[in-house]
């Protein structure tokens, strides 16, 4: 069976690793991923930031190698989960997250809007 990484992908457990090649974690719990885009939330650390309703970003993604990474709103590309064998993992700051694949009708309320249309983050 062949799974589609794209789709809604949330982290169903974690594992210590003991080499993470010094990489930071994405920490990021769930996010939406279109093919061309991620849907996420990111936390604004100024108030003056500009910021979409509920802190959901849809930001413009790249994957390649079965590497996922995003275009923060800085510009800057950042790592956010590797594909492999069908769902995406996240590998840093000492342990290995899984994401497991989620229909968006088993989204809880607060995580709805990273399936709503809206645009540019």
């Amino acid at each position: 069976m062949t799974v589609d990484p794209v789709g809604i992908w949330r982290v169903s457990g974690e594992q210590p690793v003991v080499d993470d090649g010094g990489r930071a974690a994405a920490n990021v719990p769930i996010f939406a991923f279109d093919g061309a885009t991620v849907a996420l939330r990111l936390r604004t650390v100024h108030q003056w930031q500009p910021r979409p309703p509920n802190d959901v970003f849809r930001l413009p993604a790249r994957f390649a190698d079965g590497e996922l990474t995003y275009q923060a709103p800085n510009g800057a590309w950042v790592d956010l989960a590797r594909f492999e064998d069908g769902r995406f993992v996240d590998v840093g700051s000492g342990r290995k997250r899984i994401y497991e694949p989620i229909a968006a009708d088993d989204l809880d309320p607060p995580d709805r809007p990273l399936v709503l249309p809206q645009g540019p983050g």
